[in-house]
Formats: C-alpha cells, structure tokens, sequence
C-alpha cells in the first residue's frame, strides 16, 4: 500500500485503518480482514509495539456471521415423493434407505445414528 513505514515499532492505529478501508475496498471478507489483523498485531507485539487497538470493531470490521437461519430442508412434497419410491421398490435396501431418512427427518438423528438403528433392527 506503500505508507512508508520503515519499522514495525513505528506501525499506528491510522496505518492500520488504511489498510483496513482499502482491504474492505478490495471486497474481502470480514473474517478474512480478522486473520490479517491478528497476524498485523503479533508482528507489532514482537518488535514491541503494543498501541494497535485491540477490537476490531474499532477499525469499523463488522462482526463475523456463523449461522445462517435459513430453511434448507427438502420441501416436504419431495421428500415424501422420493420416501414413497423408495418403499415400492423390490429392493431390501432401497427399504432401508427410506426408513433411515425418516428416522433422520423425523427425529433429528444424524446419518450415522439412522444407519446404525436400521443395522440393528
């Protein structure tokens, strides 16, 4: 970005916004410009510069978002349809397949747990 600083020790709190609007300005991500600060204030900490701010929400980087609430079920039309074609197949497995979905989709159970229940019974 060439702000001309020589030394780590001589590293402000502006040069750091600076570079922060310019990273934002370059699109990238919120926790990607985290790792770069984190990385920026351990160089600082060892060559003993201990005034870089230490919340990022002061150099204006929003908070990380880690879940996402929207629904990404399969409609129940389609899962009752595919269930349905699964069960009047001739095949044992097919079978299987079906009831593991169901226990899935019914009572929370993960992949694993549905096939080790339908191994058992």
């Amino acid at each position: 970005m060439g702000y001309g600083v020589k030394r780590w020790k001589n590293v402000t709190n502006l040069h750091i916004q600076k570079a922060v609007n310019k990273w934002k300005e370059d699109g990238l991500q919120a926790a990607t410009i985290k790792e770069y600060l984190s990385g920026v204030r351990t160089v600082c900490r060892i060559y003993d510069n201990n005034q870089i701010k230490p919340d990022n929400t002061q150099f204006g980087v929003p908070n990380r978002v880690f879940v996402d609430n929207r629904d990404k079920s399969i409609p129940e039309e389609v899962f009752q349809k595919a269930v349905t074609d699964l069960k009047q197949s001739s095949n044992s497995d097919d079978k299987r397949v079906a009831a593991q979905l169901q226990l899935e989709r019914y009572l929370g159970l993960r992949v694993e747990e549905a096939v080790r229940w339908c191994a058992i019974v």
